[in-house]
């Protein structure tokens, strides 16, 4: 619900914000207006509020995050992937350290089973946003945080 003139106070104070589309959606607080935010500069990125989210996955995130700006804003895949990975290195200043897989970056990582050969990024969020929230959960086969796996599924 912000007001254009609450919008040019976020960029006049250099303000980085966090996007959570499922807590706008469960919270009923409005769509964030993430066209208005692009046009004027105001850097943002997807991240997970489970304060009324119910997820801690990005790619549920990047999945209504597209649902959710569809004829507001031209949110394409590779959009999509930024805002979930380098767009909340850079809010945070860490996109030195991490943010993609550039070499020398820390890997801090969660790899995914895409179910097949993945051939573009359009196809990479495709695979990754499919389904339901339980099925894009279920994708996480391991998480490494610094190069070291910190969560890894185990066969059933």
């Amino acid at each position: 619900h912000m007001t254009q003139k609450e919008l040019e106070l976020l960029k006049a104070r250099e303000v980085r914000v966090a996007h959570c589309p499922e807590s706008n959606i469960n919270l009923g607080s409005g769509r964030m207006p993430v066209e208005e935010m692009i046009r004027m500069g105001i850097p943002f990125a997807l991240g997970s509020d489970v304060g009324a989210g119910s997820t801690l996955a990005l790619p549920y995130q990047m999945k209504l995050y597209r649902q959710v700006h569809k004829g507001h804003a031209e949110i394409t895949a590779p959009d999509a992937l930024y805002r979930a990975t380098l767009a909340g290195a850079q809010i945070l200043d860490l996109a030195a350290q991490t943010g993609n897989l550039n070499p020398g970056k820390e890997g801090n990582v969660v790899i995914l089973n895409s179910g097949g050969p993945i051939r573009s990024t359009e196809e990479a969020v495709e695979a990754m946003t499919a389904g339901s929230k339980e099925d894009i959960e279920a994708r996480v086969k391991e998480t490494l945080f610094k190069g070291r796996t910190v969560y890894e599924r185990k066969a059933a």
